[in-house]
């Protein structure tokens, strides 16, 4: 599939169990939340054939422009465009409901997100959103949005940066960090993830430098939360959820994280636990990836996947 996709290094992660807990038919109308590298849509363009509708979105315009690209060498996306049964869609998928009705759909029959950034979005340069790739710390998915990471970086007081670093971070080095990012502004602006990435690896307890994650993982996931206003987005998206399935319409998400995965659990808890509550749990646990993809795809070791079903 990949050398189908060309350009594209994405690997969607949990596929398979995705797939079959949204229990996709022949004609169902569906959404995938997260476009991202398409490797979604496109199994879900397999399984609900020329009589289903997609909506893609993302919030993102360089992942639909690449999508869209790619799209002409795929014949199965190439077809779902032309008849108008795939519609991509720049949006957050915060505004699912808005999408859903601006599309004329009373509900969709299936939902699903992975929460991950994809390949190509961490590898990216001019976004500087991974460490790996020195670039301007700019982090926005979206480039509509004003606020980069440099401005964080370099105009929060310290305990705010401190206090980011933890909550969207889980940090345990938070202050040290957010201390030493202030003494360096003092003396010039930090630009790059180069800059921050040594500052923060000369600034971490030295046992921390030996280990498989670079000290800098959890601070630069901090700021594109951040920079993105991440968690925000998510909790309206899940929140819409309940409302934008139809009846036995199941939604399936893959997150990344810990502090991702525990939205996810939290916010449809409390809705499957509410009075005239319209979800159920499909899987009373969260999911892991089997041994096998992670060693084909060491991204998705700490992936997480949740259904639940409008009932």
């Amino acid at each position: 599939n990949n050398m189908k996709q060309g350009k594209t290094v994405h690997v969607p992660v949990m596929l398979d169990e995705a797939m079959t807990l949204l229990n996709l038919q022949p004609g169902m109308s569906v959404v995938d939340a997260t476009l991202g590298g398409g490797g979604y849509t496109r199994a879900i363009l397999e399984r609900i054939g020329p009589t289903g509708q997609l909506i893609a979105i993302d919030w993102d315009k360089v992942a639909i422009e690449r999508f869209l690209e790619t799209a002409s060498e795929d014949r199965l996306v190439g077809e779902a465009l032309k008849d108008g049964r795939l519609h991509t869609v720049q949006a957050s998928y915060s505004e699912l409901m808005k999408v859903l009705e601006d599309k004329g759909w009373s509900g969709a029959d299936a939902i699903v997100a992975d929460l991950g950034l994809s390949s190509d979005q961490l590898s990216d340069k001019e976004r500087g959103i991974s460490f790996q790739t020195d670039g301007p710390l700019d982090m926005r998915l979206n480039t509509n949005e004003t606020v980069e990471a440099r401005h964080i970086l370099n105009q929060m007081r310290e305990e705010a940066l401190a206090d980011l670093f933890e909550t969207y971070g889980d940090e345990g080095e938070a202050k040290r960090i957010a201390t030493a990012i202030v003494v360096a502004r003092k003396k010039a602006p930090l630009e790059t993830t180069a800059e921050l990435r040594d500052l923060v690896w000369k600034n971490v307890v030295p046992a921390r430098r030996k280990g498989k994650v670079h000290p800098a993982t959890k601070v630069f996931q901090a700021l594109r939360i951040a920079v993105n206003s991440e968690r925000t987005h998510l909790e309206s998206f899940l929140v819409a959820i309940p409302t934008a399935l139809v009846p036995l319409g199941r939604a399936v998400i893959v997150s990344f994280h810990s502090g991702e995965d525990s939205i996810v659990k939290h916010l449809f808890q409390k809705e499957i636990r509410s009075e005239n509550s319209i979800l159920r749990w499909v899987e009373k646990k969260a999911l892991a990836p089997k041994r096998e993809e992670i060693q084909r795809n060491p991204r998705a070791r700490s992936a997480k996947l949740r259904t639940v079903e409008h009932c």
